[in-house]
């Protein structure tokens, strides 16, 4: 005989989960991040922004204002294609030939620990922001090295100085929670080109667990 919700609810421990939400109106988001070079070089970061809408966006007088500062010039991105911001542009052409529609030298570098990345419009408006990180949903627990005769746990994330970059899966969701965010497969990232991780299909995103009734 099946419970009633009254029943299932007493005294069961009731996980809530939800599907991510979508993400800001904002066409023009942050879509890739290479903070951590495996030789440790600032010069070979990277942001690459993606524009996912069907019109084209002026750049002109955006920012990244957290993380690393730039400010944008007379740039116009079409549609479903990328942006990449690179540290240093003289470093980035010698790594990735092939890719034209860069721009950079900005101020600053990205915290191999992480941080948040803001971007904002020439109206001071945020267009995307993104905290990117190396636990928890960023990141697997592995088993450390041995110690003491003892094995702990670890965080471990190939895109935290394994020379990979951090690639948004499904533009779709929101692009702020780690369970969006895969390692790209190929080294250096996929910089100018689809993302090596992106996906259509990407399961719900368990983003709050509580447990009902409380317990102390």
């Amino acid at each position: 005989m099946p419970l009633s919700n009254r029943s299932l609810r007493r005294g069961w421990l009731c996980l809530l989960f939800f599907a991510a939400a979508i993400s800001s109106p904002a066409e023009v988001l942050i879509n890739e991040i290479h903070y951590h070079p495996a030789n440790e070089s600032v010069n070979e970061e990277f942001i690459e922004l993606w524009n996912f809408g069907s019109e084209p966006v002026s750049l002109d007088g955006w920012q990244l204002s957290a993380g690393v500062r730039f400010t944008f010039g007379k740039l116009t991105l079409p549609p479903d294609r990328g942006l990449v911001v690179a540290a240093n542009t003289a470093r980035f052409a010698e790594l990735h030939p092939n890719v034209k529609n860069v721009t950079g030298n900005w101020l600053g570098q990205l915290a191999n620990n992480g941080e948040t990345i803001r971007l904002i419009d020439a109206a001071g408006k945020t267009a995307d922001k993104v905290r990117y990180a190396t636990e928890g949903d960023w990141a697997q627990r592995v088993r450390g090295p041995l110690h003491g005769g003892h094995r702990g746990w670890t965080w471990h994330a190939s895109h935290d100085g394994g020379g990979h970059s951090l690639e948004l899966m499904q533009p779709g969701l929101s692009n702020n929670h780690g369970q969006n965010w895969r390692a790209s497969l190929a080294k250096r990232g996929t910089p100018g080109r689809a993302n090596s991780t992106k996906t259509a299909n990407l399961p719900p995103m368990i983003l709050d667990v509580t447990h009902s009734p409380a317990v102390s």
